[in-house]
């Protein structure tokens, strides 16, 4: 699961917390979903980052709970699901752990 910095999705989720605004559009489908990953880190002055990295985490460990195939195969050993954070400025690609 690779996420990366300055993720606008995770922006605009700690705008709508933060302000109790709603998001437009189909992003405020994206916000809610992502709500209960982002709102510990809502108001810390490095909440995006924090975020993004949570959300990297969550997904991840969503992909293995949702789909048996995957969960098989992780538990198996057979294959890992890993996070992960990219930087935009660098390129460099970091694992979230």
């Amino acid at each position: 699961m690779l996420g990366h910095e300055r993720c606008g999705a995770v922006s605009a989720t700690i705008n709508a917390i933060n302000t109790g605004a709603h998001a437009p559009g189909h992003i405020a489908t994206i916000v809610e979903a992502l709500r209960p990953i982002v709102t510990p880190f809502a108001s810390a002055p490095d909440g995006v980052e924090r975020a993004v990295q949570a959300n990297v985490t969550a997904q991840a460990a969503a992909i293995v709970a949702r789909s048996e195939i995957v969960r098989e195969r992780v538990e198996s050993g057979a294959t890992a699901v890993v996070g992960a954070r990219y930087d935009l400025d660098t390129g460099v690609v970091t694992l979230v752990r």
